[in-house]
């Protein structure tokens, strides 16, 4: 073989190894194309579920809260109802009391009055009767 045949044999090779390379290399690039894809659906399904289960959470955190707001509001507005309830009897006693004491004012207020009334009759009684007497004693 001469060496222009070697020479020609040789860069068929090269030429069939540089082609086996690229072949390789296209193939491991697919391969890792794949590979990257079906790490980044693996990657966005994990991100949704996290983001799934972020917004269970939550939705449960607000279902509970909401529940205890609920709890609190019924609590406070029994509370409130029983205050209420209180309030209008101290109400209702204390306007009887005072409305007792008038009554007793009013009584006391009209005994005096009438004691009065008397005490003043009594005394024109004996006042007119003095003065009878002292005219009955100047006539004589």
């Amino acid at each position: 073989m001469s060496d222009g045949a070697a020479i020609s044999k040789h860069n068929i090779a090269q030429v069939a190894l540089q082609k086996r390379i690229v072949t390789e290399m296209r193939q491991e690039n697919e391969t890792r194309a794949k590979e990257l894809d079906k790490i980044r659906d693996e990657r966005d399904k994990e991100l949704k579920k996290i983001e799934r289960d972020y917004k269970v959470q939550i939705s449960q955190d607000k279902s509970e809260h909401q529940q205890r707001i609920d709890k609190l509001r019924g609590a406070m507005a029994r509370q409130l109802a029983e205050e209420s309830s209180r309030f209008e009897k101290s109400l209702a006693q204390v306007r009887e009391a005072h409305a007792s004491q008038i009554e007793e004012l009013r009584d006391s207020n009209e005994q005096e009055v009438q004691r009065t009334h008397e005490g003043h009759k009594e005394y024109m009684e004996n006042a007119r009767l003095k003065f009878k007497e002292e005219q009955a004693k100047l006539k004589v």
